[in-house]
C-alpha cells in the first residue's frame, strides 16, 4: 500500500512527499470521509491537548529500554496531538513500534504522520505528528522546500482540522550553532503556510534552542509581519538537567490562540517520581504542553493526567501490577492505581 493510500485509509502514513502538499483529492477525501457525521473528529466538544516533545535520539536503542518506553507511553497518552523531534532510525521502524505499543495500552487509537529523514550531515533526523483522530485530523502535510539552504533540518508543516476550526503547525528543531539565523529564516515558512491555507491560525513549535548560550531571549520573536504570541512563559525550564533553559517554544498567531491556554513544561521526573538518571533515559527535554479550546480559568495545568489503562497484569501475581519493567539499576517497578511502585524482581520479564 502506498503512502497516499495509507493516508486515505486513515492508517499509518510513511514520509510525505518533500515538495508540495498532499494532493487536493486527498484533502477532499479526508474532509468528507473523516469529518462526516459518522466519522471521527466530528466536533471540538472538549479542549485539544497539544504538546511538542524532543525525544532525545529516539530510535531502536531507546525502544530496547523498557523503563524509558514505559514512561514515554504514559507521557504521550496525555495528549491529542504531539509534535515529535529527534527521531534517528535509519530503518524507520522505531516510531511505528512506539505507536503500536501506545495503542495497545491507550483508550485512544493514535495515528501518525512522519517526515522524511532530514539534515545536512550524516546524522539525519525525522519529525512526526502523533494525533488522536477522534479529536483532530491532518489534511495536508509537507516539508518546507528550503531552496536557500537556511535550515539544518527543514520545518515540517501540517494543516489540521479541529471541529469547525482549522490550524497549522510548523515544527522545527533548530541547529544549536545557528539559532539566530534559523529563527530569522522562519518568516518565509510562516508566510507560505498562511498563503497556502488561507488563515493565520498557526503555531510554530519545537526545540528552537532559543535560550542560554545559543540565543539571547531578549531579542524576542517579533520576526514576523503578523503579531506573535509566545505561549510559554520566559524562564520556563524545558531541560531534564541541572541547567535551566527555555530551549523549547510555542509561538502562536491568529485568532485561534485566544482560546489557547498558556504553555508549560511537563516535568515527568517529578510527576512520576523518577530519579534524574531514569528521567534522562527518556529525554533531555520535557514536553511542552498546552490546550486549544475551552480552557477552565482556574486550571493549574493545561493537561490532565489520563487514568492508567485497564489491562491484565503481565504476571498472574496481582502484586506485580501493570506493565512491570526493570530499571537500569536492576529494580522492578509497575503501575498501580495510586502510581508507579517498586515490586519484586520476579515480576519483570527476563
Amino acid at each position: 500500500m502506498s503512502p497516499i493510500e495509507k493516508f486515505e485509509a486513515g492508517v499509518l502514513m510513511r514520509p510525505v512527499l518533500r515538495k508540495g502538499a498532499v494532493p487536493l483529492f486527498l484533502s477532499l477525501c479526508l474532509f468528507f470521509l473523516c469529518w462526516s457525521p459518522g466519522g471521527g473528529a466530528r466536533a471540538a466538544d472538549s479542549p485539544l491537548r497539544m504538546a511538542s516533545f524532543n525525544i532525545q535520539i529516539f530510535g531502536q536503542s531507546k525502544m530496547k529500554k523498557a523503563a524509558a518506553v514505559s514512561t514515554l507511553l504514559r507521557i504521550l497518552d496525555r495528549y491529542d496531538l504531539v509534535f515529535i523531534m529527534e527521531i534517528r532510525d535509519s530503518d524507520d521502524t522505531a516510531i511505528y513500534e512506539l505507536l503500536q505499543r501506545l495503542n495497545q495500552q491507550s483508550s485512544k487509537n493514535y495515528q501518525i504522520i512522519v517526515s522524511e529523514r532530514l539534515g545536512r550531515t550524516a546524522s539525519k533526523e525525522q519529525y512526526a505528528y502523533l494525533y488522536n483522530p477522534d479529536k483532530v485530523m491532518p489534511d495536508q502535510a509537507y516539508v518546507f522546500n528550503d531552496s536557500r539552504n537556511k535550515f539544518e533540518r527543514e520545518p515540517y508543516v501540517a494543516h489540521f482540522r479541529f471541529g469547525a476550526d482549522a490550524f497549522t503547525m510548523i515544527g522545527i528543531h533548530t541547529s544549536p550553532s545557528d539559532v539566530a539565523a534559523e529563527l530569522g529564516a522562519l518568516p518565509p515558512v510562516y508566510n507560505e503556510a498562511k498563503e497556502r491555507f488561507g488563515h493565520r491560525n498557526i503555531f510554530i513549535v519545537g526545540d528552537l534552542n532559543a535560550d542560554c548560550s545559543y540565543y539571547n531571549p531578549n531579542q524576542g520573536f517579533d520576526l514576523f509581519a503578523d503579531a506573535v504570541t509566545p505561549l510559554l512563559p520566559e524562564g520556563t525550564d524545558t531541560t531534564v538537567a541541572n541547567t535551566s533553559c527555555t530551549y523549547d517554544r510555542v509561538l502562536a498567531f491568529g485568532t485561534l490562540p485566544r482560546s489557547s491556554s498558556s504553555a508549560k513544561a511537563f516535568n515527568f521526573q517529578t510527576a512520576y517520581g523518577l530519579s534524574l538518571a531514569d528521567a534522562q533515559l527518556v529525554s533531555d527535554h520535557y514536553p511542552v504542553e498546552w490546550t486549544l479550546g475551552d480552557v477552565p480559568a482556574s486550571a493549574e495545568s493545561p493537561v490532565q493526567e489520563p487514568e492508567l489503562p485497564t489491562m491484565p497484569p503481565v504476571s498472574s501475581d496481582a502484586k506485580c501490577g501493570l506493565n512491570p519493567s526493570p530499571t537500569p539499576r536492576g529494580y522492578c517497578y509497575a503501575d498501580f492505581p495510586s502510581g508507579r511502585k517498586r515490586v519484586a524482581n520476579a515480576c519483570c520479564p527476563r
